[in-house]
């Protein structure tokens, strides 16, 4: 069996175009958490419509793939569930 590693070395411009997309990732997860802060009952589907409402509204947002943004809805849901998870079991959460 043979392994192979490999290590990624990005030009500047595909550094800077990264760091880009993480903060955009970033903000978009703070939105869509804001916006579900808001709510009264949680609905996904009304939070993850919800990106394109903020696409109309930043433009920057049309330069990530919409699959990386709809990633960030999940990560928002799959934190929680985590978190609910925990508190479960008693541990403190905060």
């Amino acid at each position: 069996m043979r392994v192979y590693k490999f290590q990624v070395k990005p030009s500047k411009k595909q550094e800077l175009q990264l760091i880009n997309t993480l903060n955009l990732c970033r903000f978009t997860y703070n939105k869509l958490l804001e916006k579900l802060n808001i709510q009264e009952k949680i609905n996904r589907s009304q939070i993850q419509h919800y990106i394109v409402e903020l696409k109309k509204e930043f433009p920057e947002l049309q330069n990530v793939y919409s699959k990386t943004l709809q990633y960030e809805c999940y990560r928002l849901f799959s934190n929680l569930k985590g978190l609910s998870k925990s508190k479960k079991n008693g541990n403190k959460v905060g």
